[in-house]
């Protein structure tokens, strides 16, 4: 029995009539009695990025994954980005928080913040605009939105009392 698979970069989609399509895997799996010329071509995945997970990762940091991908010029750009105080468990206290930086490795962008303060359970809504992957598809809709809350109990908390 023979195994053959091609597996493309997530940027694109595999078509062929003699494999087994997954997005951007093809797999024959089946007995060769005969030499066989196995055919398939690679296209751009037209389908937008998403997001496949995302958190807020103590005061300092908004994580962000997609399924594949973005391009580094527009992953980059802190100008890309908004985020917003919802005011929803503590709405007497409003952050002015803002991204003061960008980190971006691939699929992964972490957004580094100032201007939040601790309030356990606050909901935030994060802006994303002009987002990309590397064949120019853009995310939909553009901007997303999506919302991120703090935990319960911070680093320097531990050990202590909850107050």
């Amino acid at each position: 029995e023979a195994v053959v698979m091609i597996r493309a970069p997530k940027e694109f989609i595999v078509e062929s009539s003699d494999f087994e399509m997954k997005e951007n895997i093809a797999l024959f799996n089946g007995n060769l009695k005969t030499d066989k010329i196995f055919t398939a071509v690679l296209k751009s995945n037209p389908m937008p990025p998403l997001i496949t997970g995302r958190y807020l990762d103590g005061r300092q940091s908004v994580v962000i994954y997609f399924n594949r991908d973005i391009a580094a010029n527009e992953a980059e750009d802190g100008l890309n980005y908004e985020i917003e105080d919802l005011n929803v468990q503590v709405p007497e206290v409003t952050d002015k928080a803002f991204v003061k930086a960008v980190g971006h490795v691939g699929n992964k962008i972490v957004l580094h913040l100032e201007g939040m303060s601790e309030q356990p359970g606050e909901k935030y809504e994060i802006t994303l605009k002009n987002l990309q992957d590397n064949n120019g598809i853009y995310t939909e809709p553009d901007p997303l939105k999506f919302m991120v809350a703090q935990e319960g109990v911070f680093a320097e908390d531990i050990g202590g009392p909850a107050e």
